[in-house]
């Protein structure tokens, strides 16, 4: 059997995330996005009672010029309308319209019911140990950083 180097098995594992990024951009173009405004959509998608901007920028590491930007695409389109938020009048929610919600439901709710068909592929122990590889690999590669970082210093 052939020794793998760390290397190789590195390329490989950022070879497959981002070949999963590309489909994703790919999809986003199929449907007139760019992959931040798709980014933008879903997280709004997925946060339908409390999106705010903040919120987008935390999801998204965007910044707050570009979720900004992209909101108000989205809202000249008649996809989302703004509301103040009540608890806190400096951020307004963002709520879809019935045409965003539309709109939405066929760009990530159907992207989300592929997704879901391919992860029912993996048995819940499959899924279990896949976690918690990429978190160990997450927590020793942080590890490594901070040492690195602090170096730096």
């Amino acid at each position: 059997m052939e020794n793998i180097t760390v290397k190789t098995k590195l390329d490989q594992f950022f070879e497959k995330s981002q070949s999963l990024e590309r489909i994703y951009e790919e999809y986003a173009l199929s449907k007139g996005l760019t992959y931040m405004s798709f980014t933008v959509l879903g997280i709004i998608y997925d946060n339908p009672e409390s999106c705010t901007q903040k919120l987008i920028v935390d999801r998204s590491l965007y910044t707050k010029q570009s979720v900004n930007l992209i909101i108000k695409s989205f809202w000249q389109d008649g996809y989302v309308e703004l509301k103040e938020d009540p608890a806190d009048r400096r951020n307004k929610k963002i709520y879809f319209t019935g045409k965003g919600r539309i709109y939405a439901d066929e760009v990530i709710g159907k992207l989300q019911n592929v997704e879901k068909q391919a992860m029912e592929q993996l048995s819940d122990d499959q899924w279990e140990q896949l976690l918690q590889m990429v978190d160990v690999f997450e927590k020793k590669f942080l590890s490594g950083m901070a040492d690195l970082l602090s170096s730096n210093a």
